[in-house]
């Protein structure tokens, strides 16, 4: 038997490990469900927008737009996440209500609740919601 035939019987064999795969969310994901359900949500009138740049070849950042098409496709920058290119958390959010660290998933959720629940956002929404539906009457 040749070195060959030797080798042959290597080439059929899966070297990689069991990966166990995490449910937690990629943020940049969440953020992009998240502004499909204010699409809906608002009837198609209000959209989430989000646009990811990279910085250098380790760094990314998600801007998340409030985004009202029929107002001359008009957006506003509600919040922008910084984080590494290739993990996940931590995670640094910017936005219109504070800026906030973010070690893991359970904290980053909650500080986007809190940021899309604050008076300032729905405040925002609304007004983009009922300008959009009266350029859509008239």
């Amino acid at each position: 038997m040749s070195n060959i035939d030797n080798l042959n019987e290597y080439y059929f064999i899966n070297y990689w490990s069991n990966f166990t795969f995490s449910r937690i969310k990629n943020p940049e994901t969440f953020v992009k469900e998240q502004a499909y359900y204010l699409y809906q949500s608002t009837n198609e009138l209000v959209d989430g927008l989000v646009e990811t740049t990279y910085e250098g070849r380790s760094k990314r950042k998600v801007s998340f737009y409030l985004y009202a098409p029929l107002l001359d496709h008009y957006k506003y920058l509600l919040l922008s996440l910084h984080l590494d290119r290739h993990i996940n958390f931590p995670v640094e959010i910017k936005s219109i209500v504070g800026n906030f660290h973010c070690k893991n998933e359970e904290l980053f959720i909650r500080r986007i609740c809190d940021i899309f629940s604050h008076k300032q956002t729905i405040n925002m929404i609304m007004s983009l919601y009922d300008e959009s539906k009266w350029k859509e009457n008239y």
